[in-house]
């Protein structure tokens, strides 16, 4: 298909910052209805083929796939709400607001949801950035699935590139060729439910601490195998945290399920208290 006026650029929700000015995504319209438009280059046509596989409200439809001289450009139905980063006030330095402990628990379980119905179709979800998590006051989507990988029968994937959020990632992750499963994904989602909790990441290295990219990639590496127990102030969060953030993956919850199932007896004990939060 060829680009035409129909399509109209609204509001930059990412800028990649390791790839061209032209990779990037927007809020738009196309023909009048509200989408969500990512441009990129030719491995757009992998995402398309991922969402063309899953089925789930949080996960958006395709509207159509555009190619142009220089960029790819995918369109997307688009999901309400802002970006996560945007609505947690996300820093360049990985600080950013706490959130309520009943709303950080939603946003992380809507998320986990996103993921299950990804591995349910046959991928696993590589490169989180928050800017491309959506919520509002009831749903949390999922807009960006450019890097997700392909299992194989036995439920594992390949990392097939160096591409990635290191703030995000599974250690296994960092390096092509290595083996990664669900609970790759439910690392990231410990790493989000940290972020949420506590306004900060363990794993950001500064470029005023290390200028190369490669060394702040090792580095960010090294955090990841080494970090010690968290502690937040809640035993329960602590367990599911500590849980998922383990380096060795047989030792973190083996699926998304499972780790929804520690979230949701913690979002059940937080509906029992009289204290209520707003969005």
């Amino acid at each position: 298909m060829t680009m035409t006026q129909d399509l109209q650029f609204g509001e930059l929700i990412h800028q990649s910052g390791y790839k061209p000015d032209s990779h990037a995504t927007f809020t738009g319209t196309y023909k009048g209805l509200p989408v969500i438009i990512k441009q990129g280059d030719s491995h757009l046509r992998h995402e398309e083929t991922v969402l063309q596989a899953v089925n789930y409200t949080g996960i958006p439809e395709i509207v159509g796939y555009f190619e142009e001289k220089e960029k790819d450009v995918l369109v997307m139905k688009r999901i309400s709400g802002v970006s996560l980063s945007r609505y947690i006030e996300l820093g360049n330095n990985w600080q950013s607001r706490k959130l309520p402990l009943k709303e950080a628990l939603r946003i992380v379980d809507g998320l986990a949801q996103c993921f299950e119905a990804l591995h349910k179709a046959g991928y696993l979800y590589r490169d989180l950035n928050l800017s491309h998590v959506i919520v509002d006051g009831l749903n949390v989507g999922l807009v960006d699935y450019e890097w997700c990988v392909k299992m194989d029968t036995s439920g594992l994937g390949r990392v097939d590139s160096r591409a990635g959020t290191w703030e995000t990632m599974a250690p296994e992750e960092f390096e092509v060729g290595n083996t990664i499963a669900p609970m790759s994904n439910t690392y990231t989602l410990g790493i989000v439910l940290l972020q949420l909790t506590t306004g900060k990441n363990p794993f950001f290295v500064s470029s005023e601490e290390i200028s190369n990219s490669e060394s702040q990639r090792l580095r960010a590496k090294e955090l990841h195998q080494q970090l010690q127990n968290i502690h937040t102030g809640s035993k329960k969060i602590d367990h599911i945290l500590n849980r998922s953030l383990r380096p060795m993956p047989e030792e973190r919850y083996q699926s998304v399920a499972e780790f929804r199932g520690a979230l949701i007896e913690k979002i059940t004990e937080t509906k029992k208290t009289p204290k209520t939060v707003s969005f």
